[in-house]
Parts: C-alpha cells; structure tokens; sequence
C-alpha cells in the first residue's frame, strides 16, 4: 500500500514520483504526486481514467499534452485539468527535468496500480515503452484495475473481451495483477512541505523546447502553436492558464495549490 513519502521511479520512462498526500490522508478524496521526468521522458501509452479527474501543475520544464486528440505545450505556471474518461498521453518536451505536481480526484487506486506498473520496469520486464512484455501478467494487472486506467489501443470494447479470455488464464498459471517494488534510489527532492494540510509549488519561467515524444504512436516533431489559454471540448477537457502573467510582486509562474480535509 502506498503511504505518504514513497518515491518510486520507473526507469524506463524517467518519471519518478512521490507520493505527497494519499486516499488514507484525504478520507479518499485526493492523491497528490511530485513528479520529476527527465528530458525526453514519457508515459508509456495513451489512456483514459474512467472514473478520476487528473490535474497538472507545471512547476518547472515544459510538457507537451495530447488530450482528446488536440495537444499543447504547457511549462512553468501552467495547469491543465483532464475529466474523468478523456484520453491523453504526454511527454517532457524540453531540455530540462520536468516538475509536476499531480492531483487525481477521487484518489481510487491509481497509486496502487502506478507502483505495480513501475515495479515491473524496475525488475527489466517491460519493453521499450514501458509497457509489460508478458502478456500474461499485463491481462492480469489491467483486468484488476480496469477501473482505474485502459489504454486506447485497441478499443476498449476489444480489450475487455481479450481480458475476459487472458486475465483468468494468467491467474491459473499464477499471475498476481500486483508486483512488489523494490528499489535502492529515493533521492528526490520535493516540491512540497510536510504539511498535509497545504502545499505549494514554485516554478520558474523558460524557454520552450520539443522533442520527439514516446508512446504507443509516434509524435510529431514540429512544435504545436502554443497559446496562453486554451479550453478543449464542451467540458474543457484541457484547460491552460497564463504562466506568463507576472504576479504582484513582479515575478512569473507561481503555482500554488491547497488542500483542506
């Protein structure tokens, strides 16, 4: 079980993440995440959480967002909200780490999955994507957690019928959907206080680079046009507020979140 204060990493993608406030801190409402990746670091495949909300706070570097088929470049400031059920994918698009702060709501298990998901890299068993190499042991986990994440490709429609056929196999011949992770690294440094009650972020501006993302499909390597605000959707499945508005005391791309029980 995930507690406030592990870190994991995935070795494969470069993400590394802390978990700053969990479902046990937040009576389930909230899971906060630091997350650093390093340059030309991504998630492993695009995907949908079917019932959580996620939010992105940029606090340092740049990503590049594709949600619901539409993608921006986003960097220090800059905070994007993605439904619940809305497809995206995302990678660091610059030439530095990138910082984030993530917020799932509510907090499911998708800390329970994500350490699964990054213990099995840690142990060498996914390919270059990040994504597990039997397929055996990936029936299993995204049978179990289905309600948490489901990538996009194939269909949905199809996948569950596949894991229908896969996942009791896998458990037959002893799969388990949950992977002890065991790593020797926890050096990381928050962007959090140890205050539960009330965190916050500070970023700084910079210049704004791309890079070839990695995934499921192959991005495109010209830079997408980068408003300041952009609103994607009927529900603004992707929202992007002004980084480059200074604030009062003249500096730019503070971001600051709260969170009260």
């Amino acid at each position: 079980m995930a507690r406030a204060g592990d870190v994991i990493e995935n070795p494969v993608t470069g993400e590394t993440m802390r978990f700053v406030l969990t479902g046990a801190e937040t009576a389930g409402e909230l899971l906060r995440i630091d997350m650093g990746v390093r340059p030309g670091g991504f998630v492993a495949a695009e995907h949908v959480h079917p019932h959580q909300e996620e939010r992105f706070q940029i606090a340092s570097g740049h990503v590049t967002l594709r949600v619901d088929g539409t993608e921006r470049v986003c960097g220090p400031g800059d905070e994007i909200t993605i439904p619940a059920g809305t497809p995206h994918i995302w990678w660091n698009s610059g030439d530095d780490e990138l910082r984030v702060t993530l917020d799932f709501r509510p907090a499911g298990r998708f800390a329970a999955f994500i350490t699964t998901f990054f213990a099995m890299a840690v142990a060498g068993k996914t390919n270059a994507r990040g994504l597990p190499r039997d397929v055996l042991q990936l029936g299993v986990m995204l049978s179990e957690y289905r309600d948490v994440i489901y990538g996009t490709t194939p269909p949905w429609a199809v996948q569950r019928v596949l894991f229908a056929m896969i996942a009791p196999l896998g458990r037959m011949l002893g799969y388990r959907p949950d992977v002890p992770y065991s790593s020797s690294r926890q050096r990381f440094q928050p962007l959090h206080d140890q205050d539960p009650g009330h965190t916050s972020v500070a970023g700084r501006a910079g210049g704004r680079g791309v890079r070839r993302g990695a995934g499921l499909v192959e991005m495109d390597q010209n830079r997408p046009g980068t408003e300041e605000r952009a609103q994607i959707g009927a529900q603004g499945a992707m929202v992007v507020h002004d980084s480059n508005a200074p604030s009062r005391n003249g500096s730019r791309s503070a971001v600051a979140s709260t969170y009260v029980p």
